[in-house]
């Protein structure tokens, strides 16, 4: 069983692969979802001139991914399927979030959509297939997001997950300073401000300014050493291929 939310910033809608006994709700087509699983990397091995084998790729990255959700939905009436029609359309041009809550826990993308949804009415107008088609720029999946509080000069962080993800740093408190080090990696801002928040994955601070190099924490546990005058906490979202 599979349960799919996409939220704009105007609407929510919930998507699952049961019955449409519930009139108003979207249920996903058999084999409707589809671009969940891990997305291949871009680079090619080239050919070994007039020998046998290919030269491998120096280093494997991978682009982004497509998530295809086909579904279908009915309504009491012909206006209403009418108006769930233009709600499916009037994502379009919008950032989305898609929730997707299975097996595997619950797990977040963020994209747009790549195509129209190209509703189809049948039955006496009442009942509407479609297609969300949406692009997403990060091959990653992600879980439910984990706070951790440093304590004398020292975070303790865990990510669950199976891959390095950017954390989010946030500093309580009248804050001028703040150095995180993981490994060689170090991250330093200064300035003057009552709350600080800075996200690794752009390194753009609500105040002052940062500098280093911005680390991922890496699955399992991590220690990260801790030099600032407010109280600092670093969220982490756990991450999976």
């Amino acid at each position: 069983m599979a349960r799919v939310m996409v939220e704009s910033d105007v609407d929510s809608m919930v998507f699952n692969d049961g019955s449409l006994d519930e009139v108003g709700v979207f249920r996903i087509l058999p084999d409707g979802l589809k671009g969940l699983g891990a997305v291949p990397p871009r680079e090619k091995a080239i050919p070994r001139p007039q020998q046998d084998g290919d030269y491998a790729p120096s280093r494997l990255t991978s682009g982004g991914r497509t998530i295809t959700i086909s579904a279908e939905a009915v309504g009491l009436s012909t206006l209403d399927s009418a108006q769930l029609e233009d709600r499916i359309c009037d994502l379009m041009n919008r950032e989305i979030k898609v929730t997707v809550e299975n097996a595997h826990g619950r797990r977040y993308f963020h994209g747009r959509l790549g195509d129209d949804p190209s509703p189809s009415m049948y039955m006496g107008e009442r009942l509407f297939t479609f297609t969300l088609i949406i692009t997403v720029d990060d091959p990653l999946k992600y879980g439910d997001p984990v706070a951790f509080t440093a304590s004398n000069g020292l975070l303790i962080v865990e990510n669950t997950g199976r891959a390095a993800s950017y954390p989010r740093v946030h500093v309580d408190g009248n804050v001028t300073r703040l150095t995180l080090t993981l490994g060689i990696r170090t991250v330093k801002w200064s300035g003057n401000s009552t709350s600080l928040d800075l996200d690794f994955s752009d390194m753009l601070p609500s105040a002052g300014i940062a500098t280093g190099q911005a680390f991922k924490i890496p699955p399992g546990r991590s220690a990260i050493n801790v030099s600032s005058d407010g109280t600092v906490s670093m969220t982490v979202i756990p991450a999976w291929r």
